[in-house]
């Protein structure tokens, strides 16, 4: 079973729940990681920024599968759909905003928030 952490440091870590052990150290971001998801099948994860962005990660290679920017400020949390065909994320903009999976743009704006999501 896996995990991922964010950290102010700028890092995702992937951790194995059963050894304990850390995985993976996966780096990118422009500032702090305030949350991410692994994916059902546990090969990609995604992570939600400061930095105003998401980016997607591949769990064997740590390598940055994409970066997703469309909101205007911080991405406090992110979640990964159980089928793997969208992400969910949250914003300091004041929306939720719903991604493609398949081509990284944002299918939906969520927007009734006044305040941050």
């Amino acid at each position: 079973s896996l995990f991922c952490s964010g950290s102010t440091d700028r890092t995702i870590l992937l951790w194995d729940l059963k050894t304990f052990s850390k995985l993976l150290t996966l780096q990118g971001h422009e500032n702090s990681v305030w949350g991410c998801d692994i994916s059902a099948s546990n090969k990609w994860i995604v992570s939600a920024s400061a930095d105003r962005t998401l980016r997607t990660w591949d769990t064997k290679t740590a390598q940055n599968k994409s970066i997703l920017r469309g909101h205007t400020y911080g991405v406090w949390s992110c979640k990964i759909s159980k089928d793997e065909t969208f992400i969910v994320s949250s914003s300091d903009d004041g929306t939720l905003r719903i991604w493609d999976t398949n081509t990284g743009q944002t299918s939906n704006i969520l927007d009734e928030h006044t305040e941050y999501v």
